[in-house]
């Protein structure tokens, strides 16, 4: 019995029975049959897979069943809406083997909230299957698919005796672009896109490793697309047990990875395999990948990474600008916020110096305990630009530590994920007048170019006008997350009718709510807007007491947080024993769509969507 691997584009995970499968069929290939009109392929007794009996016609008794479609007329898309509206369970495209899938499949299952399978013809057909031959196909979870069964796709790929191949994100140029035939301009354009070949690790270097010593933010420097907030996001996270997103890595030399993210609500696992896309960089012609790398050419954490996080989005561009406190929810699942530096020192700025140094110390002496995870940005231009000092604006930097010196002297460190263009001012590298042989010793500081650089506090909170944080949970809090949405009734904008939530507890706790709209990046529908911004304003309130709300009642409100257009706003709260109620919505009505909540609390609470 011969065994062929095919691996699941996308899973749909609303449908918990779908979070981790596994599925042996076997079927009988008939070469000169070739998936007849009304032809079905048993499994273990079932009819589970079935054929539609028209390419045009109607997809009839398939509830229950996974759908084989042919490509035919560009027709995936059409065929899979009528096999979901007829009850199928899944869907298995046939496609050439010359032939890339097309775009749709790539996000087929989102789209139609079914699993959905691509596989070559030549594996059902012809020399690929002779007449009454038994082929094993197994089918796992792959992409925004909850949890994988990466034994089953292990198996898979062993037994053809291949490196893993990734179908859901290939190695050609979808899974670069939106649209290959129209590039985003800027980054990397179409001329240099076409001259871009897939490799592995072994392929481009000898003994190639996954990781070759502790992460750490110099492992990363930035490549030819604009996943600054990304990579800014990945550095503050390098002291903090990053290698904790990789979920899988024993395969790597047999070129599968698996790295988790927290998006929409819940951890998501994403597989994928290990071929980069590359290019020759002239005039030297030395092989490079054409993203993300590192000095160090023998580890390749980053480059998966960030892979993942490409595929986590449907391709490489959808990478192209982001907020950094959004990749930090991403890669942490705890609570983003963002501080607007020019409001927090408005009563300041132009007056007393030590006030600001003590506002600024104040928000970022969280970093210093190693409780927050934070990164600046000046946003002062839509692309990234000189302003001066050796500093860009639009772009993104770590905040990797704070310092006090001996002397009293706050530093701030900060890394460019260029792994160069450093600050030019006070307290930089080549400032030898304060940068004493002493100080040097007790600040542990290396004159170097590789994007890292000390400012003060004060020039600090003067040049950059955003500081983009997660605060971590503690290890003792619980974590509650659930989904909800405005529709219909439910939809009332910033007042009237919304979805409420009950939070009681029986002793006094620390409670921080965090409610998120869905990420623009996983659209069913991607397009090219700017992708860190949000239409929707959405907010939180809170009242004293469990009773359901019919009205807005401002003597039982105790806390709101300000309605904002981001994927996720919080709310910190320190509560006594009681009930509460906890008021979702949306600033206009009618604005239907999901939401996700999560409640981290250090004491357990009862929590009740009324």
């Amino acid at each position: 019995m011969a065994c062929q691997a095919v691996y699941l584009a996308d899973c749909y995970v609303g449908q918990d029975e779908w979070n981790r499968v596994r599925v042996d069929a076997w079927f009988t290939c008939f070469c000169d049959r070739n998936f007849a009109s009304g032809e079905t392929y048993c499994a273990r007794g079932e009819t589970v897979f079935a054929r539609p009996k028209a390419a045009t016609g109607p997809i009839q008794n398939v509830r229950g069943k996974i759908v084989v479609i042919d490509r035919g007329e560009n027709t995936f898309f059409e065929k899979a809406q009528h096999a979901v509206e007829a009850g199928a369970v899944g869907v298995i495209f046939v496609n050439t083997d010359d032939d890339e899938p097309p775009p749709f499949v790539a996000n087929a299952g989102e789209r139609v909230q079914i699993p959905c399978v691509v596989v070559k013809r030549s594996w059902l057909t012809g020399r690929g299957a002779r007449v009454g031959r038994e082929m094993t196909i197994t089918v796992a979870t792959m992409g925004p698919s909850g949890t994988v069964d990466i034994e089953a796709l292990a198996q898979g790929f062993r037994n053809v005796g291949q490196p893993f191949e990734d179908h859901a994100f290939p190695a050609n140029l979808n899974s670069i672009f939106l649209d290959w035939r129209t590039p985003l301009p800027g980054y990397l354009k179409r001329k240099q896109a076409e001259k871009v070949f897939w490799k592995r690790p072994h392929e481009l270097l000898d003994a190639p490793r996954l990781w070759v010593d502790c992460a750490v933010p110099n492992d990363i420097i930035q490549g030819q697309i604009g996943d600054c907030y990304f990579l800014a996001a990945a550095a503050t996270l390098c002291p903090h047990n990053i290698r904790g997103l990789f979920v899988e890595e024993r395969y790597f030399d047999e070129g599968l990875v698996a790295v988790q993210f927290f998006k929409n609500g819940e951890w998501l696992d994403v597989v994928i395999d290990t071929r980069i896309p590359c290019r020759d960089d002239e005039p030297e012609f030395v092989t490079r990948p054409v993203f993300v790398t590192r000095p160090q050419k023998k580890e390749f954490w980053m480059i998966m990474l960030e892979k993942a996080y490409a595929k986590l989005h449907g391709s490489y561009e959808m990478l192209d600008g982001g907020r950094m406190e959004d990749a930090l929810q991403d890669m942490t699942g705890c609570p983003p916020a963002s501080v607007g530096l020019a409001d927090l020192f408005k009563d300041a700025r132009n007056s007393d110096e030590s006030l600001r140094k003590v506002k600024a110390m104040h928000l970022l002496q969280q970093t210093a305990h190693g409780r927050r995870l934070q990164g600046a940005q000046n946003e002062a231009g839509a692309t990234e630009q000189a302003m001066g000092q050796g500093l860009l604006a639009g772009h993104a930097y770590s905040i990797t530590s704070v310092h006090r010196t001996r002397s009293g002297e706050v530093l701030v460190c900060l890394r460019n994920p260029w792994g160069q263009g450093e600050w030019e001012g006070a307290w930089a590298d080549n400032d030898t007048r304060r940068w004493t042989k002493e100080l040097q010793k007790e600040m542990k500081f290396i004159n170097a170019v590789d994007g890292t650089f000390f400012m003060s506090i004060s020039d600090f909170a003067n040049k950059f006008d955003t500081i983009a944080y997660v605060d971590l949970v503690p290890n003792s809090f619980s974590v509650y997350r659930t989904k909800g949405s405005w529709k219909g009734e439910s939809a009332g904008g910033c007042w009237a009718n919304n979805p409420q939530f009950v939070v009681t507890t029986k002793k006094p706790t620390d409670l921080t709510i965090s409610l998120s709209q869905p990420d623009g990046k996983m659209a069913a529908v991607p397009s090219r807007v700017l992708h860190d911004t949000y239409e929707e304003y959405i907010g939180i309130d809170i009242f004293m007491g469990a009773q359901p709300l019919t009205q807005w009642n401002s003597t039982r409100l105790l806390r709101s947080a300000v309605y904002e257009a981001k994927r996720t706003i919080s709310l910190n709260l320190a509560l006594k024993p009681g009930g509460y109620v906890v008021v979702v919505s949306t600033y206009e009505p009618p604005s239907e769509m999901d939401f996700y909540m999560s409640f981290y609390s250090s004491q357990h609470i009862e929590l009740t969507q009324l």
